[in-house]
């Protein structure tokens, strides 16, 4: 009886060994293989009738998360009046295939915008650029900022 009791055991075991291979398999082969970026920077939509917003982001920003929150409940709030481009620049946009950030969204107008602002260097991410209007010292802008200078512009337009 030991002997069929351990058989059975066995059994149970291998078909339970099976079933997490059979759906670690499922599980794999449905995942989306996501590439780099698909946005042409030259083509980004310049300020004009819509309030566009320059996120300086990085794949390894910590703080970062909270921008984008702020960036979506912008969007959600003017869903036709509204554009976030995320600018991935700075030293924690460099890929690191080792730490699972294998891609790159850096682009040639984030880096050059990076530089010229000294965004990184003087702020610190995460801060971004209001519809590009003041190109002074004060240009750059805190994410928690952003929804009263986008409401601003809004005002403005109403007069």
């Amino acid at each position: 009886m030991n002997t069929k009791l351990l058989t059975l055991l066995k059994c149970i075991r291998h078909a339970r060994l099976i079933a997490l291979t059979l759906a670690l398999t499922l599980m794999i082969s449905a995942c989306d293989l996501v590439e780099g970026p698909k946005v042409d920077p030259t083509t980004f939509p310049t300020a004009g009738k819509k309030v566009l917003i320059d996120d300086f982001t990085a794949q390894r920003c910590g703080y970062c998360p909270r921008a984008h929150h702020a960036a979506n409940i912008l969007k959600e709030s003017y869903p036709n009046d509204v554009v976030v481009v995320a600018m991935h620049a700075s030293g924690l946009a460099i890929p690191q295939p080792n730490l699972g950030y294998p891609n790159d969204f850096r682009t040639t107008m984030g880096t050059e915008l990076d530089a010229y602002y000294k965004a990184e260097q003087l702020r610190g991410y995460p801060v971004g650029l209001v519809n590009r209007r003041n190109w002074g010292p004060d240009a750059l802008v805190d994410y928690s900022e952003w929804g009263s200078r986008v409401a601003s512009i809004f005002r403005r337009r109403l007069r």
